[in-house]
Order: structure tokens, then C-alpha cells, then sequence
């Protein structure tokens, strides 16, 4: 697959389980992103959100409006953009005691933010797109609204999926 080929390995690198890789991957084939733009877009999305997890432990904060020397410059000004942390996602929020990182708690935490804050979607794109660029802003922004019945379906079957996998594995 080549969405895998682009996105696992960070997925992986950034503790991500299988199950949840593969879930986000069938989330966006659902919604007709499919081929090398779900990998694409994963990928550049972990980037983007690891480098802000970065800047929130260069500051030694959780996320309070961190700018620390990891904080994006533009035109040797501070990038006065939309940030993770504005929006009140924690590096305790999306990590769990292990450090592995849930996109999942990702996507929570950002249309709980969003609907905090009244956005529309129009305003929902340009957080998005601020955040994590032009690349995986489409594929993130189909992951903003409520999911449907065939989605918690599937998000269901690849839990249970993953807890079939660690029951064999460890016999």
C-alpha cells in the first residue's frame, strides 16, 4: 500500500500502534483520499506535530503558548499562526504514559477546540492548514467532523484487531 509506505514509518517511529495506522488510512479511503495522499498527509502530520511536542518540552511546558527555540520563524519574525498548544493540545494529551503518540486523542482534542471556539469551517481549514500546511489539511479537515456509523465500525474492528494481535503475541 503505498499510503503505508509514506506514513508507517513515522506512524511507527512515533509509537503509533498498527491498528491505529491502518484505522486513519481506512478513515481517509472512506472519504476518497486514497493512494499516496493519505500517506503523505499522515506523514506530514506527525512531522508537524512533533515539532511542536518538540518546542513544548525546549520550554518545559504543556502546551501553555510555547514559543520556545523550536518555534517556527517567518520572515525573521515569530510565525504568528495558529500553534497546537493555542488551541490547548498538550503533549499529555496526545502521549500516553510511554510516550507513544494517539492521533486519535489528536483529532479529540482538536474538534473540542474547535467547537470551544465557534469556528466554521472555512475557519476550521485555515487552523488546520496553519498548523500543519497545505498537504495533509484536507485529509485532516475530513477527520473534523462527527464520525459515522461505518467509521466507529471499523475504528472498532481494528481495536479488537489489535487486541487479538497482543493476545497471540504474548500467548
Amino acid at each position: 500500500n503505498t499510503a503505508m509506505k509514506y506514513f508507517g514509518p513515522m506512524a511507527q517511529q512515533m509509537g503509533m500502534s498498527l491498528e491505529d495506522t491502518l484505522t486513519l488510512v481506512g478513515l481517509w479511503s472512506q472519504r476518497g483520499i486514497k493512494g499516496s495522499t493519505p500517506g503523505t498527509s499522515g506523514r506530514q502530520a506527525l512531522i508537524k506535530t512533533a515539532q511542536e511536542l518538540a518546542d513544548m518540552w525546549e520550554t518545559g511546558t504543556g502546551g501553555e503558548g510555547s514559543k520556545g527555540k523550536l518555534f517556527r520563524k517567518k520572515k525573521g519574525k515569530m510565525d504568528k499562526s495558529t500553534s497546537l498548544a493555542e488551541l490547548g493540545v498538550t503533549k499529555e494529551s496526545v502521549l500516553d504514559k510511554k510516550g507513544k503518540f494517539n492521533f486519535f486523542k489528536l483529532i479529540e482534542q482538536l474538534r473540542g477546540a474547535f467547537k470551544k471556539k465557534g469556528l466554521n469551517e472555512y475557519q476550521k481549514i485555515g487552523a488546520l492548514t496553519d498548523i500543519f500546511g497545505v498537504i495533509p489539511s484536507s485529509a485532516l479537515a475530513s477527520l473534523m467532523k462527527d464520525y459515522s456509523k461505518t467509521d466507529l465500525s471499523l475504528i472498532q474492528h481494528m481495536a479488537n484487531t489489535g487486541g487479538a494481535r497482543e493476545k497471540t503475541a504474548t500467548g
